[in-house]
């Protein structure tokens, strides 16, 4: 069957509970998609295009920075992809997800001057284009949640990509999409959810909250700097809302809502006596939609050495661990390889000495476990002259 084009209009939605009669001016009340179908497409399966843009404000609510980009968000199957070009001079980002970890690839990164003075032996290892060498960098993090990824390609995990998680429990504690996800300016906040349907994947709203327990954990598990800082909000309070100005409207019978036009606002700390005032703006609009997605390739490194930054080998001891090392023949290396137990010890060692030199020892296993120690303990002391005495007994005389 050929590929069928038709032009779909976007109907104003639901916005926090109100119908939206008049869309937000920066954004079209309707945009334009190329179908692709053969037979019935799944709805599970989609590929859309767009423009986004960051608005950061300062207090004034004067406009310090905006920044432009370009996406493409993939999903097929239990895989997915997001492909994000934001203006120059900042670099483009693959963030892909392959069914168990998200591999986050940052391509093209230039490097100064500086660096290259410093690092003249190993300039091999970096590509030459222009006058310029240029670098590429990724992480990788277990699960579907992208930790691995920057503000932005995460703002687009939310949109297009979260319901999978977000269903899972309506006051999750994943990072926010702002800040390092190791931080806790981004570990501190509960995510509330609403849907526009019962059977909708694509979040209507969601809304940040602050917690002050989420907040203290992060905090005891940030060994980076001595400087301990404040909550920036009290408890409960909302630090960004996420809300969905306009969806699409694909008729049957390859029905799909998927979101045309969302927001998200942040806003600055304050306290529940003052109005907050937003500190960044975030907006994605969809130009294209796909209903049949393409294949997802994960291993397509570039050819230079890549740096790996790898936060799969994170637990109770080290809960905040990143294994470094590089990559230099295109392809990701497992957990299990047996080259990477130099970089395991080395990062540890180095975790350990951060612990030690801001006086922070390893996490203390929880309350429930010691008592179960506790208890195998005297099991065993109680027990060992109890067996040596029946086997005193048990002797033939």
């Amino acid at each position: 069957m050929e590929p069928i084009s038709q032009q779909y209009e976007c109907h104003p939605v639901s916005r926090c509970g109100k119908t939206a009669a008049n869309p937000p001016k920066k954004l079209p009340t309707f945009v334009w998609f190329m179908v692709l179908f053969v037979g019935r497409a799944s709805a599970q399966d989609f590929e859309v295009s767009g423009e986004a843009s960051c608005e950061y404000l300062g207090l004034d609510g004067a406009t310090l920075q905006t920044v432009n980009s370009q996406f493409t968000v993939r999903k097929k199957a239990k895989t997915w992809l997001i492909h994000y070009i934001p203006d120059k001079p900042w670099p483009a980002m693959d963030v892909i997800f392959d069914g168990t970890n998200v591999y986050s690839l940052t391509r093209d990164i230039p490097l100064n001057e500086k660096f290259l003075n410093a690092y003249k032996n190993f300039l091999a290892r970096y590509k030459f284009t222009n006058g310029v060498y240029y670098t590429s960098s990724a992480q990788i993090s277990p699960g579907e949640y992208p930790y691995s990824a920057d503000e932005m390609p995460r703002f687009l995990w939310f949109a297009f990509l979260s319901g999978s998680v977000l269903h899972l429990s309506p006051t999750l504690d994943i990072p926010a999409p702002w800040n390092n996800t190791s931080t806790p300016q981004s570990r501190s906040f509960k995510v509330g959810v609403k849907w526009p349907s019962d059977t909708n994947v694509f979040p209507k709203e969601l809304s940040f909250t602050f917690s002050s327990e989420l907040w203290s954990k992060a905090l005891r598990e940030q060994i980076r700097s001595q400087n301990r800082p404040q909550p920036e909000f009290t408890e409960g309070a909302v630090a960004g809302i996420y809300s969905v100005a306009v969806w699409t409207n694909v008729p049957e019978p390859s029905g799909i809502s998927i979101p045309a036009n969302f927001e998200l606002i942040r806003y600055y700390s304050y306290s529940a006596a003052k109005m907050p005032k937003v500190a960044e703006r975030r907006s994605g609009q969809v130009t294209k939609l796909h209903l049949k997605a393409g294949d997802i390739a994960t291993d397509q490194l570039p050819q230079e050495s890549v740096d790996v930054f790898d936060l799969r080998f994170r637990d109770v001891r080290y809960p905040l661990l990143t294994v470094s090392y590089p990559i230099t023949n295109q392809t990701w290396i497992a957990t299990n390889d047996s080259s990477l137990s130099h970089y395991i010890e080395l990062a540890q060692r180095s975790y350990d000495r951060a612990r030690k030199a801001l006086g922070v020892g390893p996490p203390r296993t929880s309350p429930i476990k010691r008592i179960i120690v506790v208890f195998l303990c005297v099991f065993i002391a109680l027990s060992l002259p109890i067996a040596f005495g029946l086997r005193k007994f048990s002797k033939p005389s």
